[in-house]
């Protein structure tokens, strides 16, 4: 299914804030599972059962806002990952030069 991100030529969505969303557990409990039809091993989610949910969303300002903020966690964890990576090859060269 496509999202439309604009209403009326105005941005009501932030794409990284709804990918973010899209992601968590509330979103597919509230928007997935309470939609969910039929008793089979595949999910069956009538289009137009979930597009007559109830989803609040913040308003584009907080979006951008939350946006930002997971923005800077995800290139946080990104830096410390390569430092982790960095890390650990010093210490395979460590214990190379200690036990050869």
């Amino acid at each position: 299914m496509i999202v439309d991100l604009k209403l009326c030529n105005r941005t009501v969505f932030s794409k990284y804030f709804l990918t973010n969303l899209f992601q968590t557990r509330i979103f597919y409990k509230n928007a997935i599972l309470d939609n969910v039809e039929g008793g089979s091993a595949q999910i069956a989610i009538h289009e137009s059962k979930f597009l007559s949910s109830t989803l609040l969303f913040p308003n584009l300002d907080e979006q951008e806002k939350i946006s930002q903020f997971f923005k800077q966690l995800d290139n946080t964890i990104a830096l410390h990952q390569r430092k982790l990576e960095k890390l650990q090859e010093l210490k395979k060269g460590y214990l190379q030069k200690v036990f050869c």
